[in-house]
């Protein structure tokens, strides 16, 4: 339903224009003028409309698969500086962190156990 999705619409269009036209001809011979211009008008303009848009469809898609092997090499290039800017990016906030974490903690671990509110024995701290 959703492959060659073109062709089909440009088969509809064309299939709503020869019904339309048929439409407009049979209210023309039961001669009832008044409904005729207005059918034949809708089953001009709507096939119409529907085929520009299946046209814009295709040159869209053309447009697309021009676009993607004319610039492929230059996404995939522009893709892995990326990545690498990504990585540095990761590496730099690596070396912040453990940077900062051991600055943060170091206070802590100069001081001695006994400075540590550790009140207990080595043995009983040892046994937990």
């Amino acid at each position: 339903m959703f492959t060659n999705v073109e062709k089909k619409l440009k088969g509809i269009a064309v299939i709503e224009l020869i019904c339309g036209v048929i439409i407009a001809v049979a209210c023309l011979a039961a001669m009832d003028i008044p409904a005729a211009p207005v059918v034949l008008l809708t089953s001009l303009i709507s096939p119409w409309l529907i085929y520009a848009f299946v046209e814009l469809l295709e040159n869209t898609k053309k447009i697309r698969h021009t676009m993607e092997i004319v610039f492929a090499e230059a996404l995939s290039r522009e893709a892995k500086r990326q990545r690498q800017a990504e990585e540095a990016r990761k590496d730099e906030n690596q070396k912040r962190w453990e940077k900062a974490g051991s600055a943060l903690y170091a206070p802590y671990w100069a001081k001695g156990p006994e400075d540590r509110r550790d009140k207990r024995p080595d043995s009983q701290r040892d046994a937990k």
